[in-house]
């Protein structure tokens, strides 16, 4: 008994000791604001590799998934189609109807070839057709890729045909995911169904995907039109479309097969149908809270309480984590926002991580001085609660009430003060 006592005894005080050790290493940690730049880079340094160059994500693991409230009476008015490919459908179609389209009716997959998935069919609608005449000419992509154009416009056609009676009808791709409740919300509140829309990210012709070096090249090429390139909806971020717009899009889509059949994207298409039916992408209103990266790289330029609506070139992982993120805000009768989305993507303790080499942009800059140091810059910005994000170089320094987006530039340093992008 004795000897149990005294191990006891011992233990307690072992405990206690090391308490105090743990408690004095945390006392003499410095106030951030006082660090340097560098030595806050440098105790940091493996954080923002794992966030700013692998990608990798810092969330939670991962619960299995639960399925969100579908409200019935709100989503009977649309139709989604989802196009995906033969190489990738497995894992990023199971992911979207894992969790945000768990329960949802009014569905179709159209893709490359003939096949199921989570029960559902997958509508080959290129039958076959997996020559694109003019990437071939120009810059031979991967076969996936280059039948990817051919899957719009009668991936559409078919999401009509099948449900003609929808207010609304929405085309993603395989790898995004949707708030349906913020899009549905916005769509019934801010537009009419009856009136034509063709919404989307409005992108130019002439703005291409850095790594698809094809020329200037319109799809009207050897037609004789007077409004050439016109802009279209970004596939990636979705391509919202009302009933309206729709019955004029299917009277021109035969014609459009044959016009567009070497335009060089699937959305590229879209957009030069959807013209020749009489409508311009966003010319009756715009959807706001569209994003064309995933949560991690998108531009975070918005108001920390503007809701997201949608992110593309998502993991399965980063499906997973948005959907539990909506999960618990509906459970707490909340609605997600980029300030949440942010927060569950990005390292709490934001204001210690700093960024080499790397100018913030789209940051809504608020102040600007050409006589700071980066140490200056950095101090002015956490000693002051409006301030998010901060960039120096050289002598410069912008302020701004944003995160923004990380855009490389030698000889600069920037730095993100996360936990105040709040809503």
């Amino acid at each position: 008994m004795k000897v149990t006592v005294a191990a006891t005894v011992a233990l307690v005080v072992s405990l206690f000791l090391t308490a105090l050790t743990i408690l004095s290493h945390v006392a003499t940690i410095p106030e951030p604001h006082r660090l340097s730049w560098r030595a806050i880079y440098q105790s940091n340094e493996s954080v923002i590799e794992s966030v700013s160059e692998s990608g990798v994500l810092p969330v939670k693991s991962l619960s299995p998934p639960n399925a969100l409230n579908l409200q019935p009476n709100k989503y009977e008015k649309v139709a989604i189609v989802i196009h995906t490919g033969k190489d990738v459908y497995k894992n990023r179609v199971t992911a979207q109807l894992d969790t945000y389209l768990q329960g949802f009716k009014n569905l179709m997959i159209v893709a490359d070839f003939q096949g199921s998935v989570g029960g559902l069919d997958i509508h080959n609608v290129v039958h076959g057709n997996s020559e694109n005449p003019a990437l071939s000419i120009k810059e031979k992509r991967d076969e996936g890729w280059n039948n990817d154009a051919h899957k719009f416009i009668p991936g559409l056609q078919l999401l009509y045909n099948t449900y003609p009676d929808k207010e609304w009808y929405i085309m993603i791709d395989d790898d995004t995911y949707m708030f349906l409740d913020a899009i549905m919300d916005d769509l019934n509140k801010n537009f009419d169904h009856t009136v034509p829309h063709y919404m989307g990210i409005p992108i130019h012709v002439d703005q291409k995907m850095n790594d698809v070096k094809i020329e200037k090249q319109a799809c009207d090429h050897g037609r004789n039109l007077t409004h050439m390139d016109p802009q279209y909806a970004y596939g990636g971020s979705g391509v919202y479309v009302s009933q309206a717009a729709m019955k004029l899009f299917i009277e021109a889509a035969p014609q459009c097969l044959q016009d567009y059949r070497d335009c060089w994207a699937g959305d590229v298409r879209l957009g030069h149908c959807f013209r020749d039916a009489g409508i311009l992408v966003n010319q009756n209103g715009a959807l706001q809270g569209l994003n064309g990266e995933n949560p991690i790289t998108t531009k975070y330029e918005h108001y920390p309480c503007l809701e997201p609506k949608i992110f593309h070139h998502v993991t399965a992982e980063h499906v997973h984590a948005l959907h539990q993120l909506a999960i618990s805000t509906e459970n707490a009768n909340k609605r997600v926002t980029y300030s949440a989305v942010y927060q569950e993507f990005h390292p709490k303790n934001a204001s210690t991580i700093l960024y080499l080499d790397t100018r913030l942009e789209n940051t809504r800059v608020y102040y600007q001085n050409s006589n700071q140091t980066n140490a200056e810059c950095q101090f002015q910005c956490l000693n002051d609660p409006k301030c998010v994000s901060w960039t120096g170089e050289g002598l410069n320094c912008w302020l701004g009430d944003a995160p923004g987006s990380k855009v490389s530039a030698s000889g600069t340093v920037s730095g993100v003060v996360g936990e105040r992008y709040l809503c």
